[in-house]
């Protein structure tokens, strides 16, 4: 079955071209949820409103080929290949472990991403903030439900666009954050982005399945968590978590929405 297209223009390129049916989280994470020996495979969309099992993904007409393409390559075929996977498999994580962590506090491990080979911190960093971008260019219907998916960055939604686009480097008004589940069972769920407003700037937050990435937005980002940016330092810090899982399903479940593995037959 041939791709389906729509002339429109290109949210990131700006040109008028065919537009492909775009993902806001990518087709592969949906096959990561996908329960296979059950009798309904599709992932649960949870929300606010109802728990329901289906195979509609939020996507819509967004991007042209050749940006698609650029995502794919420059960070969604890595994240794909590196996050959780339904084998148990777990190469980020695994790639972590293998080195040392720079620094261990009240549990968690703090690695330097940027050092450790096999782990490319340019395309973890390019696909987070494809995401983000995604999400605030765009409102994307949640499936089933009538809640939308649609964030804010304002003056600095240009910035990231061009930094997507290798323009600019990463926006200094903005500081990333990754961090990895350390459960040895951990939640096989994805969240989309959300947004909450913080005292002089904004807090964005999305998970794929092990891996929460957050970003920080704003002019009055306190001046401590900037050397902690995983795009901006020089270390490329990424954080392994045995609370994540909990953290972060308390925090958006009831805000946004959730994808996860069903376990029902």
């Amino acid at each position: 079955m041939s791709q389906r297209t729509r002339t429109g223009i290109c949210r990131l390129c700006l040109q008028l071209k065919e537009l492909q049916d775009s993902h806001l989280l990518p087709r592969g994470i949906y096959k990561v949820l996908r329960a296979t020996h059950a009798g309904n495979p599709n992932p649960l969309v949870v929300t606010r409103e109802s728990s329901r099992s289906t195979s509609k993904q939020l996507q819509d007409y967004l991007l042209c080929g050749d940006c698609e393409q650029r995502f794919n390559k420059m960070g969604e075929t890595w994240m794909l290949l590196h996050c959780y996977r339904q084998s148990g498999s777990f190469r980020l994580r695994e790639l972590l472990y293998a080195a040392t962590p720079v620094l261990q506090n009240h549990g968690d491990l703090v690695y330097a991403a940027a050092s450790i080979p096999g782990i490319s911190r340019d395309k973890l960093v390019y696909f987070g903030a494809s995401v983000f971008w995604r999400a605030a260019v765009h409102e994307w219907r949640m499936p089933t439900t009538s809640i939308n998916i649609k964030t804010n960055l304002s003056s600095y939604e240009d910035k990231l666009r061009r930094f997507l686009l290798g323009e600019l480097p990463f926006p200094q008004q903005m500081v990333m954050a990754v961090r990895v589940s350390g459960l040895t069972s951990l939640l096989e769920t994805a969240m989309v982005p959300d947004q909450q407003v913080d005292a002089g700037f904004d807090i964005h937050q999305f998970m794929i399945p092990g891996v929460e990435f957050a970003l920080l937005v704003g002019s009055s980002i306190p001046a401590e968590f900037r050397p902690l940016c995983t795009a901006s330092s020089p270390e490329g810090y990424v954080v392994v978590s045995r609370e994540l899982d909990t953290q972060v399903v308390q925090h958006l479940v009831g805000l946004g929405g959730m994808y996860t593995r069903s376990s029902r037959g």
